[in-house]
């Protein structure tokens, strides 16, 4: 797999980068009321509101408030598009299939560490889509552009 290797705190973790559309500086996210634990809000990209996944939140179980250092990798397959806030991005790179042991699938070795495999539409437990689908259909779309 070819991943997009990010940070959140001191965890290394890996999108695969066919799912990766960009990645934008942090900017406003506006709340949505009664969306899952783990969405921090909406933001406004090119004229669609993409649901922010604060993975400090869904990793660690705690919240953080974003911070102007903060990133946003914008994701997409063929279900949703997510935003997801992380600390920084440490650029691209081949993960072998010898480099994921099959003990620890989700988990690859590499230098410097372990890195963390997710899909970005596993983020979210199915109880927890079917929320965020009940929130983002009872919200205006009044979110700044950006």
């Amino acid at each position: 797999m070819i991943g997009l290797i990010g940070r959140v705190d001191s965890q290394r973790i890996a999108l695969p980068v066919t799912l990766v559309e960009t990645v934008l500086p942090m900017i406003e996210i506006a709340p949505l009321p009664k969306s899952p634990r783990p969405v921090a809000g909406l933001i406004n990209l090119r004229g669609r509101a993409v649901p922010v996944i604060d993975l400090r939140r869904q990793l660690f179980r705690r919240a953080t408030r974003p911070t102007p250092e903060m990133l946003l990798v914008v994701t997409a397959d063929r279900h949703r598009r997510f935003a997801l806030a992380m600390d920084a991005v440490e650029g691209v790179a081949e993960l072998a299939d010898e480099a994921v042991p099959a003990a620890l699938p989700g988990v690859a070795s590499a230098p410097g560490g372990l890195i963390y495999l997710y899909e970005p539409g596993a983020l979210l437990e199915p109880g927890e889509e079917a929320r965020l689908a009940a929130a983002l259909a009872g919200h205006p779309a009044g979110v700044a552009a950006h």
